[in-house]
């Protein structure tokens, strides 16, 4: 996560978090932050562990950062479910799942947050529509 996240260290603040739609876990994130931005909100009772709530990270973060987030770097693949994702969605490790990666990056290309999720595919569709123009 540091070197993605482009670090002269090895120090990342990290977050894991599961997201649950009518009651059924869906998907298991995690979520890396440099220290400049963690420290920000550290103390905030929606990352305490066992916290219930509907912020997302770049929302708790955004009013602290000096520039704003202008874009997210994604890749999609699948990956097996290791024993803590198995565990927070309720499947068997190794199961396949949907790992989606987002790097998101400041107005100065800087590296902010690092999420990477593991999707039950299951439970979720990944859409998205693609536009040509001229």
């Amino acid at each position: 996560a540091a070197s993605r996240l482009r670090l002269d260290d090895d120090v990342v603040y990290s977050v894991v978090f599961r997201r649950l739609h009518d009651g059924i876990p869906f998907v298991s994130t995690t979520v890396h932050l440099v220290p400049s931005a963690a420290q920000q909100v550290l103390e905030s009772s929606a990352l305490a562990e066992g916290a219930v709530g509907t912020h997302t990270v770049i929302g708790l973060l955004e009013p602290y950062l000096a520039e704003p987030i202008t874009e997210a770097a994604q890749s999609i693949t699948v990956a097996p479910a290791d024993g803590p994702v198995a565990q927070a969605v309720g499947c068997d490790a190794g199961h396949p799942m949907l790992r989606v990666d987002r790097l998101y990056s400041d107005t100065g290309g800087r590296p902010v947050e690092l999420s990477v999720s593991h999707f039950l595919p299951e439970q979720y569709t990944y859409r998205v529509t693609l536009r040509r123009s001229g």
